[in-house]
């Protein structure tokens, strides 16, 4: 789940290809003026402390001020708000440790003093450093919501096409596989249901979640099943069909509003039975206990001595 998440936002953190190089470049300047401020501070010094001061100086001075620039240049290429706001962070903390270094090299200084140093450091660089600092601030909770929303749209994207191409899905199998906790995959599914963008069933009690085209295939089945055997227990339809008893039931509800299934059923027995409509209506009576027969609802009837449902 970690590495789901991290691949979710590593997309959106990275800056676009032009300012990703002119970052590269600039992490490439630091690490090679770090290399030439080591070897002129060895070659060039008489002592360590004047070492230290020379390669304080060289790498402050001139290699960071470098990356500072190329890293504000990355980020005027970079259009996005959160990307900009981390690239133009490391310009302000390139300029931070610029200062240092180069408050440090006057001072090594036999010449300098220490209130000539820090006044460098706060007077010239650390203004900019904060000016900078502000700005990335500014970008970076813009493009923090802006980032967020875009990765919950993604996921419901991705969720809703899993759930399409695979007909039925379990919200664990759909929080590991984007990155997600149960309970918002639970929430996605139940809005796109509500909103019409999903068209399905959602079994929150056992964490199912059907497709529709699954859902009509499982309820022809239902029906086949039914006619082709004449009769079948329900334990034996919910395994045959994979699905929960109360699901079934549902099913054949629906199947019944739609015109597409006939017979009975008695619940406490827990067997269907299929039988011609024409049959059932021409009988009158209960065809499990011989009862009379009551109107229930649209399609169906029950029966007031053995509780047994006739579907018409």
């Amino acid at each position: 789940m970690f590495k789901t998440l991290l691949a979710n936002w590593r997309s959106h953190l990275l800056p676009a290809p032009a300012a990703l190089a002119l970052a590269s470049v600039a992490g490439a300047l630091i690490a090679l003026g770090l290399a030439c401020a080591a070897l002129y501070s060895v070659s060039a010094s008489k002592t360590f402390a004047d070492g230290i001061g020379r390669f304080a100086f060289v790498f402050g001075f001139i290699a960071m001020p470098l990356a500072a620039l190329l890293l504000l240049g990355a980020a005027v290429r970079e259009k996005r708000a959160l990307p900009r706001g981390l690239v133009i962070g490391g310009a302000a903390l390139a300029v931070l440790i610029s200062g240092l270094a180069t408050s440090l090299g006057i001072g090594f200084d036999a010449e300098s003093t220490f209130v000539v140093s820090a006044a460098t450091f706060l007077f010239c660089f650390t203004p900019l450093a904060i000016a900078l600092f502000g700005i990335a601030l500014y970008f970076a909770s813009k493009g923090w919501s802006e980032t967020r929303s875009a990765i919950a749209a993604d996921r419901e994207r991705r969720a809703l096409q899993m759930i399409e191409a695979r007909g039925e899905a379990t919200l664990a199998d759909l929080a590991a596989e984007l990155g997600m906790r149960v309970d918002e995959c639970d929430d996605i599914v139940d809005v796109a249901l509500r909103d019409g963008r999903l068209h399905g069933w959602h079994d929150a009690q056992r964490g199912l979640v059907y497709s529709a085209a699954a859902l009509r295939e499982r309820q022809i089945r239902l029906a086949a099943v039914v006619a082709a055997r004449g009769q079948i227990r329900l334990e034996d339809l919910t395994r045959e069909l994979s699905a929960p008893r109360d699901l079934v039931r549902t099913w054949i509800y629906e199947l019944v509003k739609r015109g597409e299934f006939t017979g009975y059923i008695n619940w406490d027995e827990g067997v269907l039975y299929s039988a011609e409509a024409r049959r059932l209506t021409e009988a009158g009576r209960c065809p499990h206990c011989n009862g009379e027969l009551s109107l229930a609802g649209k399609g169906l009837i029950r029966c007031g001595y053995c509780g047994s449902e006739i579907f018409l």
